[in-house]
């Protein structure tokens, strides 16, 4: 029965190459081109289950994410001019600080609207979150996701901060 199926599919495969169609091709997920796509969506999951959010504020999140990583992207996209820039700066036989200052002033417009759309977005997220997400995402960006060993027994600053807000009325207040 296995060769009769083997048989099948060679016969199949032939009839196609004769034809002249293209055979599928068996491609591996990371060439696909949206690697970092399906990371964020993983990323923002896990945010969200960490947050315990709703899907109002999921969405609120997911929008504010989305166009950080478009302006964030602009900007490093471009970065190859700053760099051209630089180079010309010290190519010469003496330093050309006018090149240097024309690089980052192209620059300048892109970080400015980096800049602005961080400041919208993230008044957008605090207004949809609520205290104690809010606390917990402050937390997340201040202390991140203790992977090292060292952040899982808690930095001094860490364990400083918790101690601080504890005496200021944190969660064991009754």
């Amino acid at each position: 029965m296995f060769g009769f199926l083997v048989g099948i599919a060679c016969l199949v495969v032939f009839v196609k190459l004769v034809k002249g169609e293209e055979l599928p091709r068996w491609r591996n997920w990371a060439d696909r081109g949206d690697t970092w796509l399906r990371k964020r969506r993983w990323v923002l999951r896990w945010l969200f289950e960490r947050l315990d959010t709703t899907p109002g504020q999921e969405r609120v999140i997911d929008v504010a994410a989305r166009d950080l990583t478009e302006k964030a992207s602009a900007l490093r996209g471009s970065m190859g001019t700053l760099r051209e820039g630089v180079a010309q700066a010290l190519r010469g036989d003496t330093f050309d600080g006018d090149a240097l200052s024309a690089a980052f002033d192209a620059k300048q417009s892109e970080l400015e609207a980096l800049k602005t759309s961080l400041r919208e977005n993230a008044q957008k997220v605090h207004e949809a979150l609520d205290p104690e997400q809010r606390r917990q995402l402050a937390d997340l960006l201040e202390f991140g996701t203790r992977r090292s060993r060292r952040a899982r027994r808690g930095s001094r600053r860490e364990k400083r901060h918790h101690q601080e807000s504890d005496r200021e009325g944190g969660v064991f207040d009754l």
